[in-house]
């Protein structure tokens, strides 16, 4: 191209220009303007499609639980149960992440050592995984005995509500230790001084605070965390117990025929669950609201609840409660709950019960007498239902 022909090009870019800029103005302002959307909002086409989530996960849940009742069903002797359990826990296992080996030795350190009457509090750190401490209080007998078979020992988990120091787990380890039971009360993951977050006070936080909520918030965060490097909160948590049996065990005159898992209502008979499903040297297991009816469950139950009972569970306030492929794998809350059997296990409600309409119980009483072991198999109940308040709801 000769000069002459490059000039006449230049100056017409050049007087185009306007024009063109013109144009991107007009199609800036068009696109700032333009109604993306597909319906009209508040449509009957609008509202479908933004339940449409919804209805496709409830359809997904009701198809496990049809799966689960005609697997209950195909179940006819304890040797039957034995095998569907065995397969269930092992998918359980593999679902919770990665468990090290227990350690050849218990790393305990006592920070302080606490005289009250008749009994004696230990604040101690022990090592659950490599680099990861547990923070606990131990409530012992004021003077523990050195014959094995003694004290029977028992490990109280938290709600997601308070960590260890609630007042409540205070009174049952200073009652217990009293009548010569060891009691350990850690800390979970995110919790009271394991806790992930700064906000500690009202001072620390610039929003309105919740400071008994800020532990059981954050926890969502660390549960996402672990979920991103294939671990689970619950997994963590599971394992942080065990190392707590490994720590009773250490203890003079302890009981291992006697080691009872108590799980505190709203968030404690989860990981209580779990770990009593993982450990066979738990004797006993009080899971609250985990395995059967749950707080938000409708009371009474229906007349047809045995086919249309959400075995699945739900919870999603809960972050440990929905465990990654259960629905896929079939390890359902009351599957890993009933593999409990025969050891000691009670059906635990921090509201009113429809025993007479539980189909969970129904099947526990079965899964205990294939054992020739009702006696093992007990319940409590409270009363009321949680959007109760005031006197005759019991809550936590």
């Amino acid at each position: 191209m000769n000069r002459v022909c490059k000039s006449l090009v230049a100056i017409a870019a050049v007087l185009a220009l306007p024009t063109l800029s013109a144009a991107q103005d007009n199609l800036a302002d068009a696109l700032k303007n333009l109604n993306a959307r597909v319906y009209a909002p508040n449509s009957d086409e609008a509202k479908e499609l933004q339940q449409q989530l919804g209805k496709w996960l409830r359809a997904q849940r009701d198809q496990v639980n049809r799966r689960d009742v005609q697997a209950w069903d195909a179940i006819r002797t304890k040797e039957d149960w034995e095998h569907f359990r065995d397969a269930k826990i092992a998918a359980l296992k593999r679902s919770l992440g990665t468990f090290p080996p227990a350690p050849k030795e218990m790393n305990v350190h006592i920070t302080k050592t606490i005289t009250g009457d008749g009994f004696v509090i230990e604040n101690l750190v022990y090592e659950s995984r490599p680099e990861l401490w547990v923070t606990a209080n131990l409530y012992r007998p004021a003077k523990p005995q050195a014959k094995d078979g003694t004290h029977p020992g028992i490990l109280i988990i938290h709600s997601h509500h308070n960590p260890k120091t609630q007042g409540e787990l205070q009174d049952m380890g200073m009652t217990w230790a009293r009548a010569g039971c060891y009691v350990l009360i850690p800390d979970q993951l995110g919790h009271g001084e394991r806790r992930q977050h700064p906000f500690v006070d009202a001072k620390s936080y610039p929003e309105p605070y919740k400071t008994g909520r800020q532990d059981y918030y954050f926890r969502y965060n660390v549960a996402m965390h672990l979920h991103l490097v294939g671990e689970s909160l619950i997994g963590w948590m599971a394992n942080d117990l065990m190392r707590g049996v490994d720590l009773l065990y250490t203890k003079p005159g302890i009981d291992k025929k006697a080691i009872i898992l108590l799980g505190s209502v709203a968030g404690g008979g989860d990981p209580a669950g779990v770990t009593a499903a993982l450990d066979p040297r738990i004797t006993a297991v009080v899971p609250f609201n985990f395995g059967g009816p749950q707080p938000e469950t409708k009371f009474p139950l229906p007349a047809d609840a045995r086919q249309s009972f959400n075995y699945m569970g739900g919870g999603s306030w809960e972050s440990t409660r929905n465990l990654r492929l259960s629905g896929r794998d079939g390890f359902l809350p009351w599957v890993i709950i009933g593999s409990v059997a025969p050891r000691g296990l009670i059906h635990a409600h921090e509201f009113a019960w429809d025993a007479d309409r539980d189909p969970v119980w129904d099947r526990y009483r079965q899964i205990f007498k294939w054992y020739g072991a009702d006696d093992k198999l007990g319940f409590t109940k409270g009363s009321g239902a949680v959007t109760g308040t005031g006197p005759g709801n019991t809550h936590c």
